[in-house]
């Protein structure tokens, strides 16, 4: 008809026959109104008529998503998302009506998804992602909600999985979430997601989160910093060694090793005597790692500081000693480290001895082995 309100009314009246169609699964006649409207929806170009057919698409979409007739949901997509990109006859209107109504599909549709991204078919599973496939960005915001609100664990392992799989659209979606409101929980899942965009650009972002209370959080942080190719890195995860949670001083430590950052080997050193004995194993791996022989006095110092009665003191625990011969023997030739592992070897703690004795025969091997040469 050319009346556009005659072409409003007769869509409305049929979207009320699409929805019983529907709940009586007259799959015939419901393909048909649905195909006629997918086809009136390009054509279509008056902005109040087409926002109904928009609706309605979105509402047979999600009936065939339903009933995993997922390459026609699909389809369905594909249209909307087309048109809440090209320009039209209705312009920006029709652009609108477009994005609500996959903005309405996504917010509506992705407790089914993520239902068939952990079905044990695989058809279900690639069908789901399909459908996100055509949904796109609309899709980022619902699948990040799923992942902070959801009780349910596989739901949220599904959005992450959809998440990983659409690539550079998640990024400034994900920055968004990165504040110290939102939940532990929830960041520990998101902050992974930005490793495929781990640049400088994330870093005032980032950065933010190492105030964040959850101490499980700010060592995702710092996992995420160490993938970064910046040189201020350094010094932010220099600053975790003064945290207030020993793993999260012990992870900066490793990373801190890992990445062969020497100019944060003195601030370790500096830091050795008064941390705990976890923090104190990583800062003899990361120490003896990195070479750093100005940390020797205080490698020393950890060797030799046992146990006294009499001083009331209650001494280095023999697992750190033996991780402190350990890095002394990666600092060797130097006169001190050499004098230090000698007199552990007549050590009172068979385990220290031993460690030191082994560190001595390698020292011979590896002097016998450049004399050879």
């Amino acid at each position: 008809n050319q009346a556009p309100v005659a072409r409003e009314t007769a869509v409305k009246i049929v979207r009320s026959f699409q929805e019983i169609l529907a709940s009586n699964r007259k799959e015939k006649s419901f393909t048909e109104i649905v195909t006629t409207l997918h086809q009136m929806a390009e054509t279509e170009s008056t902005p109040d008529v087409y926002a109904h057919i928009a609706e309605a698409m979105q509402m047979a979409a999600m009936e065939l998503l339903v009933h995993w007739r997922f390459e026609e949901s699909a389809n369905i997509l594909s249209t909307l998302r087309r048109h809440s990109r090209e320009e039209s006859p209705i312009g920006q209107k029709k652009k609108l009506h477009a994005s609500h109504a996959l903005h309405e599909f996504s917010s509506r549709g992705l407790e089914v998804i993520c239902a068939d991204l952990n079905a044990p078919l695989k058809d279900r599973q690639n069908g789901a992602h399909r459908v996100l496939a055509e949904l796109g960005e609309e899709a980022v915001g619902p699948l990040v909600e799923a992942i902070k609100r959801s009780v349910d664990l596989r739901a949220k392992q599904a959005a992450v999985q959809a998440l990983r799989r659409m690539g550079p659209i998640v990024r400034d979606t994900l920055l968004r979430q990165m504040t110290v409101g939102t939940s532990g929980e929830a960041l520990v899942k998101l902050i992974p997601l930005l490793e495929d965009f781990a640049d400088a650009s994330i870093l005032p972002a980032v950065s933010a989160l190492l105030q964040h209370p959850d101490a499980a959080v700010r060592r995702q942080v710092a996992q995420l910093l160490a993938k970064v190719k910046e040189p201020k890195v350094q010094n932010m995860l220099a600053g975790l060694l003064d945290d207030a949670d020993a793993e999260v001083q012990a992870e900066a430590v490793r990373l801190i090793g890992e990445l062969k950052l020497k100019l944060a080997s003195l601030e370790i050193a500096r830091r050795m005597a008064s941390a705990t004995p976890l923090v104190q194993e990583e800062m003899c791996i990361a120490l003896g790692s990195l070479g750093e022989k100005r940390a020797i006095p205080e490698l020393v110092q950890l060797l030799q500081n046992t146990k006294s009665f009499w001083k009331r003191n209650a001494g280095t625990t023999d697992a750190v000693r033996i991780r402190a011969v350990w890095a002394l023997s990666q600092l060797l030739p130097d006169d001190a480290a050499l004098r230090a592992i000698t007199t552990a070897t007549k050590d009172s703690n068979a385990m220290v001895a031993r460690a030191a004795s082994s560190a001595m025969v390698a020292r011979a091997a590896s002097s016998a082995i450049a004399k050879a040469k």
